[in-house]
């Protein structure tokens, strides 16, 4: 089992830069990956996602910014951090598969959208961040969609809703079966 919560940050970033390099291999010429993270403080000590991001093999198109208008963080020795960070990597520098669709919800980099509360779950992503990326990514074709942190299952749920397959990885057989045993709408 992994402890991420555990892990020495020197570890924990070996770790994520592993994975960004698997993600990238499977990855298509022209495809995206759309990593969301937030800053980590350690030890009174700030890291930022771009210092392993970038020893990744990935090209950083842009950072959009995930505003969540509260924190469960309500730590006095600090301001509230209410950011999170969504990365969008890609292969090359070339243009990948991407037309923004007419009718998202979020056109700019900052997406103000308060995190959703699930039973049994911490800190479930809201789907409205997947329906605003799997769209404007798979334009209407059926494309494969990858989530190495599946939760709960909410980028899943985003998939299925626009036709598309996903595939999930996740360690805590709870989210595992939370997602398997959903009621589907």
């Amino acid at each position: 089992d992994i402890n991420v919560d555990c892990m020495v940050e020197e570890e924990y970033q070996k770790w994520q830069i592993e994975i960004l390099n698997e993600c990238f291999r499977v990855l298509k010429k022209d495809g995206s990956m759309f990593y969301n993270h937030k800053v980590r403080v350690k030890k009174n000590e700030i890291s930022h996602p771009l210092e392993w991001i970038l020893q990744s093999k990935f090209k950083c198109r842009q950072i959009i910014t995930w505003d969540r208008t509260s924190s469960p963080n309500q730590d006095t020795c600090r301001f509230v951090p209410t950011t999170e960070l969504i990365f969008w990597l890609n292969k090359t520098n070339k243009s990948p598969r991407f037309k923004r669709v007419d009718d998202c919800l979020f056109k700019t980099e900052v997406w103000r959208l308060p995190p959703k509360k699930q039973k049994g779950h911490p800190a479930p992503f809201p789907i409205e961040i997947p329906d605003n990326i799997i769209p404007s990514v798979a334009q209407g074709d059926k494309i494969v969609v990858l989530d190495p942190f599946m939760g709960s299952g909410t980028v899943a749920k985003s998939a299925i809703k626009y036709n598309c397959d996903y595939i999930g990885f996740e360690i805590d057989e709870k989210y595992i079966d939370m997602f398997l045993n959903e009621k589907r709408d």
